[in-house]
């Protein structure tokens, strides 16, 4: 089978972080709203059901689950006006809006509609907030891994370690009773549960995929934001980790 390749083109610069640092966690404030989830489509919504259900076909392993959809993001001022933030405006979408609105052969018509109904081309698209690193060993390497061939993107293929902050894990959190099942999204999220996850997500993401214990990773730094042109613009924030 010919391996899906990614053209250095196809990635576009959305925020760096311009200093020699990074940004850490303390340093990132999350407003969540479903003012920032993606716009049913009038006319579409069933076709993603109907990819959702061939691409399940395909590959089993597939499942569906809750994902932060990226609205936007900006550089704001801290209290002390020399401190650097990032402010994210995050909603909700799913991996099965994200393979139906990214992944798809309806990926122009979303676009093209968005910017037509709303001018915005993303106002249909999943937007689902990918995470990646770049991991750096003690001798100076870099670390990269071969992506599944079960995964619903890219299989097969070179990548840096990455995957997705998960909302359920948030919301769980917020539940008191540990016995008692999720039914409802809250609807008051505190921006440092979501940061929290964000940042402990991708060192689960390393320690998972090459197999290197938590207590040998560093803090992530966050060092920017890319989107994906071949899938949507679907983008990720990029970390460094030592």
């Amino acid at each position: 089978m010919e391996q899906e390749t990614l053209d250095k083109e196809s990635l576009k610069l959305i925020k760096c972080i311009q200093n020699n640092e990074g940004i850490q966690k303390n340093q990132v404030v999350v407003l969540f709203s479903s003012l920032y989830n993606r716009m049913k489509h009038p006319s579409s919504e069933n076709l993603i059901d109907n990819h959702w259900e061939v691409q399940k076909k395909k590959n089993p392993t597939l499942f569906n689950g809750l994902k932060f959809r990226f609205h936007t993001v900006h550089t704001v001022l801290g209290s002390n006006e020399s401190e650097l933030k990032i402010q994210l405006l995050l909603g909700l979408t799913s991996y099965k809006e994200f393979l139906g609105t990214c992944c798809s052969p309806l990926t122009e018509k979303f676009l093209e509609d968005g910017k037509k109904d709303f001018d915005d081309h993303w106002a249909y698209m999943s937007q689902s907030l990918g995470i990646g690193a770049l991991v750096e060993t003690t001798n100076h390497d870099f670390i990269f891994i071969k992506r599944s061939h079960n995964c619903g993107e890219y299989p097969g293929c070179l990548d840096r370690p990455g995957g997705h902050p998960e909302p359920e894990e948030v919301f769980k959190s917020l539940v008191k009773n540990e016995n008692l099942e999720l039914m409802e999204i809250p609807s008051d999220v505190p921006s440092d549960a979501i940061v929290k996850e964000i940042f402990l997500s991708i060192l689960c993401e390393v320690r998972d995929e090459v197999n290197i214990p938590l207590d040998y990773l560093s803090d992530p730094c966050l060092m920017g934001f890319v989107c994906n042109n071949s899938t949507g613009g679907r983008p990720t924030a990029e970390f460094y980790i030592r």
